[in-house]
């Protein structure tokens, strides 16, 4: 695939007004709090103008960690904005979400080893790129080939915190703030 944008996305904040409420999808009515930002929905409309843009929603769910909703939460709502957005007329190639947090963060939140969910480290937590390069296999692609055949500018990520934008570095492209 020559000349392909891959563009990463993050969920809570960036496409979900998440009202500077962590942990979305901790109330059991989260259907009735859910809000899309227009200008998200627009930004991605424009991007899925361009056939050469191929656009991934990747997203830290610490709340699993904590024990504050479960993998199926997450993947339901995803599921859910998903068709959503689709409904508006835009598409994602994927959805993808870290469960993971790291032993620091753990330790700041008086988690126990024993939870499943802490790892020493997560790639796949960002601004680790794991979740990338899954999306990119995914579609046929790898970041390497990114690298290697494509100038830098091919990949973005977009997110509204500066581990978003460190994503988008880790990966070799560009971070965009929000």
């Amino acid at each position: 695939m020559d000349n392909v944008f891959l563009v990463g996305i993050d969920r809570d904040g960036t496409i979900l007004d998440d009202k500077g409420q962590p942990y979305f999808g901790r109330d059991t009515n989260w259907r009735n709090l859910l809000t899309i930002y227009p200008e998200a929905v627009e930004g991605i409309k424009r991007l899925n103008s361009d056939p050469r843009s191929k656009v991934v929603v990747t997203t830290n769910q610490a709340g699993i960690a904590l024990g504050l909703y479960q993998p199926e939460t997450c993947e339901e709502i995803n599921r859910y904005m998903d068709e959503l957005l689709k409904t508006r007329g835009i598409k994602t190639e994927g959805w993808y979400y870290c469960p993971y947090v790291d032993a620091k963060y753990a330790k700041k939140r008086n988690l126990t080893a024993d939870n499943p969910w802490v790892l020493e480290e997560s790639e796949d937590r960002k601004p680790r790129i794991g979740m990338l390069i899954k999306a990119a296999e995914r579609i046929g692609l790898t970041l390497e080939s990114f690298t290697l055949t494509h100038d830098l500018s091919s990949i973005y990520y977009v997110g509204d915190k500066d581990s978003d934008v460190q994503t988008g570095l880790n990966a070799k492209g560009k971070g965009i703030l929000v």
